[in-house]
């Protein structure tokens, strides 16, 4: 069985920044991931609020940061975790066992869904998740996103630039997204506001036809769409975390100002943890904007506390 200084399960921006830290200070670091090198960072068109990457897109600085982890010598298992055992220091993959003498969770969260009873008979024939995976399929079309958050006024700017015309559709008046985006989306004559109401219903056949919008007020407007895109907020991906490891009731993994759980030599970096904001900004940094320290590279602290925690680093 395999043993690691260090084991991170994710490969976000958290993750990836967690293994170039402890790779560079000597570690054995083994970074686990499901899918693609990244996670949800990919998924950013522009990045316009982190420092020197002004215009570079989500992906393109992921594989930078991927390509500096293997520069310094960690090593990438693309596996799915299906279970995590503290009094064995064990993780367990589709693939085999993994050891590890201290533990980095950075698995970030998973996409929420509308909830309507035929939205996945849809997936991949209309409704997607993802705005820069499949905005192109929509050139010239008529989309509809879902949401009042960062990521809902991103996906209809940049698909604004695609399609023909974009409905946001939100559950209220206000917003929470960032004034510059809301004002921006306000200013963009292709986007047309359908405000508190939910989907309510998808229609067609072989493929996404229209939604029904269902109003506060009880009443129903039939939008003519080819695709929706879901943006409405996110889930933590701690189903497979033991319950030794304290999570608030949301479900996210609560930490100390050192990042460390509630169980000795296991930490949780990005967005998996308990914290207001969720950007590559703060989950590079696995810090939260309730302190006054949220400003400091908390992933610094991690390997320092790692250096004291690893026999290896003493």
């Amino acid at each position: 069985m395999k043993e690691y200084d260090v084991l991170i399960i994710g490969a976000g921006p958290a993750g990836l920044t967690a293994g170039i830290y402890a790779a560079r200070a000597g570690a054995k670091v083994g970074i686990v991931e499901k899918s693609a090198p990244g996670g949800k960072a990919n998924l950013a068109n522009d990045l316009e609020n982190y420092m020197g990457t002004d215009g570079i897109s989500g992906s393109d600085l992921m594989i930078k940061s991927f390509s500096q982890a293997e520069k310094y010598g960690a090593e990438f298992i693309f596996d799915e975790v299906t279970g995590v055992f503290p009094d064995e220091s064990k993780a367990v993959l589709k693939g085999g066992d993994v050891k590890y003498k201290s533990l980095i969770l950075a698995v970030g969260t998973y996409d929420r869904k509308t909830g309507v009873e035929n939205e996945k008979d849809f997936i991949g024939r209309g409704v997607s998740y993802c705005a820069v995976c499949d905005g192109n399929f929509f050139k010239g079309k008529t989309v509809v996103v879902a949401g009042g958050g960062n990521t809902a006024f991103k996906d209809a700017l940049y698909l604004a630039t695609i399609a023909n015309k974009v409905y946001i559709v939100h559950r209220r008046e206000g917003f929470r997204a960032e004034k510059i985006l809301v004002e921006r989306a306000k200013n963009n004559e292709k986007i047309e506001f359908v405000l508190n109401g939910v989907i309510g219903a998808f229609h067609g056949n072989e493929k996404l036809e229209s939604v029904d919008v269902k109003f506060k007020d009880g009443g129903v407007k039939t939008l003519e769409t080819d695709g929706v895109f879901v943006a409405l907020g996110a889930e933590p991906e701690t189903g497979f975390i033991p319950s030794e490891i304290k999570k608030d009731d949301n479900g996210y993994i609560v930490t100390d100002d050192k990042m460390q759980t509630s169980v000795k030599g296991i930490f949780a970096a990005g967005d998996v943890r308990e914290k207001n904001l969720r950007q590559i900004v703060t989950a590079s940094r696995g810090s939260s904007p309730r302190s006054m320290r949220w400003k400091i590279l908390t992933i610094v602290k991690i390997c320092k506390i790692l250096y004291r925690h690893i026999s290896i680093f003493v």
